[in-house]
């Protein structure tokens, strides 16, 4: 073959270029979930990396367009990205384009390697003065012994556990202190959620970083981790070739969800409810306000589902967390799918049992309010619609992470409060009977016996809290002296460290006041250098192992619409396989599987599969 003239040379390998890109994979176009953990450089053989995926932040006072050719410019694409409003910097998360056949064709015709090195790419980036910083974006696999704060960027870019003391506090020095705190106050440290959701609840053992391996103390309680089988159902799922699912919406009955949050961008309902002891408000999507809303007064309709101040020690944080829990769990089946949606729901209320000089705040009255909106307003219709955004899916499950604890009464009080409790699950009866959804309750963490009203009721399904390093010892936290409860009919998920989203300050809640964007009870993750500093933190207890239960709950009625809620509280039920949840004053039943309950292509036969490809065209 003749050699080609340098013009027309050029003019071919631009050509193939622009077909390189014509021609991208379309895989790269996934969400982050979907794409596969490879290790990251051979030197680091514990840093587990989103394969072809990078965070970076650029400098401050770059326009859109400018970010846009500096992507370009690197062969990237712009996956998400989040501004700091304190520095102006802009956060991104990216995907390394990597050559289609053309393009690869032309690096092997030129000699060069046909696939770009994840390693290259970031040290280019950090090379651009454009850009303060980038880095791979990580799935940390292994824990630290650092210290929390900032020498921890220096060891590791995002700690994936905790030594702690006594008192759940992080402990200085490490591993060396831990072990010599006396066995019988040795608190194990626990990983966090991101970890041990990639556990299936039979355990999987961990090969542990150095010095963790080396040290029989550690091994002892840390051998193996345990999970709800999270992992193993998206395998499982994609194994039976990815079946269309319908759209479902879960409604997060809490403090409020900041729908401004980033990590819930494209999973809202377009509505949002607040309910009193009072009446309920309902806004639809016109009445949303933008993250360019300064809303100073509470009372202003368009604060309608957002976050409301602290009642009882319960941050606002607490429904935003709650509600990052339900996506973190539910993302994986998002692409092609029109996905779990979340519909906010603030619940509050003004009024008070005065018993014996003793207060406490009820919300029961709001919550009557609030079922009595769902089931005026959000119909289970059969056809997999509505009342909202055309697609939302309907309202099938309900996640309550409050209920009313028997300890704070005498066996006297407590006979009052039943009574009026008894409302509440009279409401829920009444609209379950009209409405297939399911009611998901925290079992509360008072360490006892029985679970929180309206919880012990056999149409409403419970959830208990237990620790990841032993799914056998329920949830406890030590500074407060507060336990997972536990009754026989409770189901069971990991209730420690779990990570998800919380609020942070923002001109759409400046009514808040502003000690409720930090709290020592509700610690960042360690994160320092990261973005994810001012919009995460770790959540435990009851409250978070409840939208572990609802996300499963979701995906079964979005596998197959027509189910009803007896069959997938069973279906749950079933999932924990004899497994025990038991302390010296209550025992459960032991850490859900999802695996097990969504049971992908194992007993479903074609004709369940084809009705949700249906369900899920149709929407």
């Amino acid at each position: 073959m003749a050699c080609l003239p340098p013009i027309m040379l050029a003019v071919l390998c631009l050509y193939m270029q622009l077909l390189c890109v014509a021609l991208l994979p379309a895989r790269h176009l996934a969400s982050p979930e979907r794409i596969a953990v490879v290790q990251y450089d051979p030197a680091y053989p514990h840093l587990e990396v989103l394969e072809n995926r990078v965070l970076a932040e650029t400098v401050s006072g770059l326009s859109e367009d400018e970010r846009a050719a500096l992507w370009r410019e690197h062969g990237l694409q712009l996956t998400f990205e989040w501004v700091n409003e304190d520095s102006g910097f802009t956060y991104h998360e990216l995907d390394v384009r990597q050559p289609g056949i053309a393009g690869q064709l032309l690096a092997t015709l030129q000699g060069h390697e046909s696939q770009r090195s994840l390693i290259d790419v970031v040290e280019r980036l950090e090379a651009d003065p454009r850009v303060n910083w980038a880095a791979p974006d990580a799935l940390l696999m292994e824990w630290s012994e650092a210290d929390l704060g900032k020498e921890v960027a220096a060891v590791n870019p995002a700690v994936a556990a905790m030594f702690i003391d006594e008192r759940y506090q992080n402990m200085k020095g490490g591993l060396p202190a831990w072990e010599a705190v006396a066995e019988e106050k040795r608190q194990a440290p626990m990983p966090l959620f991101e970890y041990y959701r990639l556990c299936d609840p039979a355990g999987n053992s961990v090969d542990w970083a150095e010095p963790l391996k080396t040290s029989d103390i550690f091994l002892a309680g840390n051998a193996k981790l345990f999970g709800n089988g999270e992992a193993a159902s998206h395998a499982e799922y994609g194994n039976a070739g990815s079946p269309g699912l319908a759209p479902v919406t879960v409604c997060v009955a809490d403090t409020g969800v900041f729908v401004n949050h980033p990590d819930l961008a494209g999973r809202l309902h377009g509505d949002a409810l607040d309910a009193n002891y009072r009446n309920y408000r309902r806004i639809g999507p016109d009445k949303r306000p933008g993250p360019a809303v300064e809303l100073r007064n509470r009372d202003d309709e368009r604060t309608t589902g957002l976050p409301r101040e602290a009642i009882q020690g319960r941050p606002a944080s607490h429904g935003t967390s709650v509600a990052g829990i339900i996506t973190r769990c539910t993302a994986d089946y998002e692409d092609g799918n029109p996905g779990i949606r979340i519909l906010p729901a603030s619940v509050k209320s003004a009024s008070t049992f005065r018993m014996v000089g003793y207060k406490v705040k009820s919300p029961i009255s709001a919550f009557i309010k609030l079922v009595n909106a769902l089931s005026e307003n959000y119909p289970v219709t059969g056809d997999s619609s509505s009342r909202g955004p055309a697609g939302q899916g309907e309202l099938r499950v309900v996640s309550v992470s409050a209920s009313v604890p028997k300890a704070l009464f005498s066996e006297a009080e407590w006979k009052v409060v039943a009574n009026v409790v008894g409302k509440a699950s009279g409401s829920i009866w009444e609209d379950i009977s009209v409405n297939d959804r399911l009611y998901v309750f925290a079992a509360g963490n008072e360490a006892q016996g029985v679970t929180n009203k309206p919880g012990e009721e056999d149409y409403v399904l419970s959830v208990s809290a237990c620790m990841p390093a032993d799914p056998g010892e329920p949830w406890i936290s030590p500074a407060s002296s507060e336990g997972s409860n536990l009754e026989a009919h409770c189901v069971s998920a990991p209730g420690y460290g779990l990570i998800t989203s919380r609020i942070y300050p923002h001109p759409n809640l400046s009514y808040l006041p502003g000690d409720e964007f930090r709290s020592s009870a509700y610690r960042t993750v360690p994160q320092v250098d990261f973005p994810w500093d001012r919009r995460t933190n770790t959540f435990s207890a009851t409250s978070g192992a409840t939208p572990q239960v609802s996300a499963l709950a979701a995906l079964l009625y979005a596998q197959d619409p027509t189910r009803s809620w007896e069959d997938v509280k069973q279906r749950i039920v079933d999932s924990t396989a004899g497994r025990r949840l038991s302390a010296d004053y209550g025992e459960s039943m032991g850490l859900i599987d999802y695996a097990l309950a969504l049971d992908w292509g194992r007993t479903r036969g074609s004709t369940t599969v084809e009705l949700n490809r249906s369900a899920a065209v149709m929407d």
